[in-house]
């Protein structure tokens, strides 16, 4: 298996671990807080999702989101711009899904156009260097961007879900 086919199972992968630590919450489990100034399952979803689609379309890519060009946050009720960073709690808060499977659907179409885009890649592309701002350069290369950062960012939001999912009384990881 080379690099890139790694990347499309383990993005797979992630996909379907967020899928089974939320499908089987209410809208009540998945919108709860513990308190002011933690987030809900409903923004870490929000948030995970729209950082692989913001970062790969826009970034990588170079081209407008999934999230701007197909109408998704009109559909949600959501704000057009951003993924959740900087956010005050009331803003977090603020981000509510009142339909799971519809949000997934989000979800499987952001996974959708990195698999496709990352299936196209050669082991030399991953290489190719993109901004990135928080680098000491200014730059890193598309496997650090896909891999290191969007990747394992995406696996530590995951881990919050379960978190939330025992501080409601639910099963947590289910490792």
């Amino acid at each position: 298996m080379d690099t890139t086919d790694f990347l499309r199972d383990s993005f797979k992968r992630l996909h379907a671990s967020l899928e089974t630590a939320t499908k089987d919450l209410t809208v009540e489990q998945l919108n709860f807080t513990p308190d002011a100034e933690h987030h809900s399952i409903a923004w870490i979803l929000w948030h995970a999702f729209r950082t692989e689609d913001l970062v790969l379309s826009r970034v990588v890519r170079g081209v407008d989101e999934r999230w701007a060009t197909g109408g998704w946050a009109a559909r949600f009720g959501m704000p057009e711009a951003g993924q959740g960073t900087g956010h005050s709690p009331e803003q977090a808060h603020s981000i509510h899904i009142d339909d799971l499977p519809a949000f997934l659907e989000y979800g499987q179409a952001v996974l959708a156009d990195i698999d496709g885009y990352l299936a196209g890649l050669s082991p030399a592309d991953l290489e190719v260097l993109k901004p990135w701002r928080a680098a000491p350069s200014g730059q890193e290369p598309i496997s650090a961007i896909v891999g290191n950062h969007v990747m394992t960012h995406i696996y530590g939001h995951r881990n919050e879900i379960y978190w939330l999912r025992s501080l409601q009384g639910l099963k947590g990881s289910p490792n």
